[in-house]
């Protein structure tokens, strides 16, 4: 099952094999290009121009609800860009309160974030799996998301930010460009709802009005109902309340809409009922092919049911407000990386079902094995690839001067306490000199007192005979 995500196990169509999650075309690329662009573009990616031709025409038919990326020079990002380093002071805290990812990603060194992502993936999945290892993995993806993309994820806006953030929006259409150019191109991949050109989600009262929506659609009280929201995306051909194959499909539902009513009422002590709620509800996954795998997204096929139910009830009360936008995140550089970065993401982006802030009900990094599969030459051009196109070397140089400035804050503060230890023995020494003095001094007017005392008492009976 390497080339579905983590949410295909319970897909309404059942499991789909990898002949038909694989097969399929590539909707990124404009369809508008010049023959001047496309020679420019097959340079600029190292593929042949009549490649990169097929794969344009390939794209027909494919809906162009998916971003698209223009294939003008003056769109291409520059390496500054793609090579910005992590931002830390640009992380704001999330308005739901859920910030555990944002104070760990906060911190000077990598060191907590690391440990907390291991943690919690080891405490919540039950493979058998080296911590050192994971801990690697994880360290090696956190220097190659992009700057923008990582803190996007963290506030659970990466739709918004496509929308208003030049920069967040080469890198996520450069990502994506890479990823449509080849069949096979191993990555992960963001499904977020929000307004079809804004990219922001919904109001206080719009969500609310969704979850509702849902619940009495779970409770299946109304047919009519539910037979509007079965068709709202696509007609429907199949048995009433496609959205619910299974018991525990209503289960997880009935989850989803409890944790995410909750999640809301924080955020709603803050807000009144017509304003945008800040932060989206993100679904994550990985793909051997990404682009097929959000084409299938689009038309709720092997796609992810508690998602889908919530796109239809938003179509079904809201007509062609808000879209399903998509977008690749990163691309993998090595097989693990298949496993781990979708973790590395369903964490990060707060992505279970769990906290109301994700769409995911499966366990992520599940479905990885045919990247195993590729040859290490592959591996080597997607390395390649990302050394060029990503912030990982300057993360990691970065990184290394955060350790050894603060190596040496702690070596001048160990010898400031070293210096302040010794002056206070010094201090110290001399009190406890002082004081010896003094005692001493006081010690030996008493012994004098005492043999002046004793020399009285001997005048005074010895002398007259008394003993």
């Amino acid at each position: 099952m390497a080339a579905l995500g983590s949410e295909d196990f319970d897909d309404e169509d059942g499991i789909v094999d990898d002949e038909e999650a694989n097969s399929g075309t590539h909707p990124f690329l404009s369809l508008n290009a010049t023959d001047a662009d496309i020679v420019y573009a097959a340079k600029d990616w190292d593929i042949p121009t009549s490649e990169l031709s097929q794969i344009i025409q390939d794209a027909q038919g494919i809906s162009k609800d998916i971003n698209t990326v223009p294939l003008k020079a003056t769109a291409k990002p520059i390496l500054g860009i793609l090579q910005s380093p992590l931002d830390r002071e640009r992380i704001t805290p999330r308005l739901d309160k859920i910030n555990k990812w944002i104070e760990a990603t906060k911190e000077p060194a990598n060191f907590s974030l690391i440990d907390l992502l291991a943690g919690s993936h080891q405490s919540g999945n039950k493979q058998q799996v080296s911590e050192e290892a994971l801990k690697g993995s994880f360290a090696t993806i956190l220097a190659a998301v992009h700057s923008q993309v990582l803190v996007a994820v963290l506030e659970g806006r990466i739709a918004q930010q496509y929308f208003s953030d030049p920069d967040t929006r080469l890198v996520l259409d450069h990502l994506s460009a890479e990823s449509a150019t080849q069949r096979v191109r191993p990555g992960i991949y963001c499904n977020a709802i929000g307004h079809k050109t804004t990219g922001s989600f919904l109001t206080v009262g719009e969500t609310y009005q969704v979850l509702d929506a849902m619940s009495l659609y779970t409770r299946n009280v109304n047919p009519r109902h539910c037979t509007q929201i079965d068709s709202a995306i696509r007609p429907n051909t199949r048995t009433p309340r496609r959205y619910i194959r299974s018991g525990r499909a209503e289960r997880q539902i009935r989850i989803f809409t409890s944790a995410t009513r909750a999640r809301v009422e924080v955020m709603a002590q803050s807000l009144s009922l017509d304003d945008t709620l800040p932060s989206s509800i993100l679904e994550f996954g990985y793909g051997m092919d990404v682009e097929h795998r959000l084409v299938a997204h689009q038309k709720h096929e092997s796609s992810n049911y508690v998602m889908n139910l919530f796109h239809a009830c938003c179509q079904h009360l809201f007509p062609g407000k808000y879209n399903l936008h998509q977008f690749v995140l990163f691309l993998c550089h090595s097989p693990d990386q298949s496993s781990t970065a979708e973790i590395f993401f369903h964490l990060l982006g707060n992505g279970y079902i769990g906290n109301g802030a994700g769409f995911s009900h499966w366990p992520a990094g599940l479905s990885s094995s045919k990247a195993y599969k590729l040859d290490a030459e592959t591996w080597s051009r997607f390395s390649k690839w990302s050394v060029i196109n990503t912030p990982l070397q300057n993360n990691i140089k970065a990184g290394a001067d955060t350790l050894q400035r603060l190596s040496a804050e702690r070596a001048a503060g160990q010898g400031q306490s070293i210096a302040k230890v010794n002056q206070q023995e010094s201090v110290g020494r001399r009190l406890i000199e002082e004081e010896f003095q003094r005692a001493l001094a006081d010690w030996e007017n008493d012994v004098s007192e005492l043999l002046k005392y004793v020399a009285e008492l001997n005048d005074s009976h010895i002398g007259k005979g008394k003993w």
